[in-house]
């Protein structure tokens, strides 16, 4: 889980510096909040403010936002359209 979260967290930093150079904070900023936010159920039960229970499913509701950040992300990605695919060609070789 820890590899998964860390990855989206890194998509949405990359998101953010490659949109434009006026999103590059807002990308860093946006993966540290859910950074943060991923982390808080965890404080709060080592405090002993909470029961595991409730850790648990802040941890759960965190993933799943940062899954739904994520999945936008990549939707997004998907509709624009690649600059290197547009000058790519392809060469095929046949032997005979």
């Amino acid at each position: 889980m820890v590899c998964l979260v860390h990855a989206a967290l890194t998509a949405i930093v990359v998101a953010g510096l490659r949109s434009d150079q006026k999103w590059w904070a807002i990308g860093y900023l946006s993966a540290a909040a859910l950074h943060a936010l991923a982390n808080l159920g965890a404080l709060l039960y080592q405090l002993g403010l909470i029961s595991d229970v409730v850790e648990q499913l802040s941890l759960l509701a965190s993933v799943a936002l940062l899954v739904i950040v994520f999945e936008r992300l990549r939707r997004s990605a998907a509709r624009k359209p690649s600059a290197a695919a547009a000058t790519e060609t392809v060469t095929y070789f046949v032997h005979q």
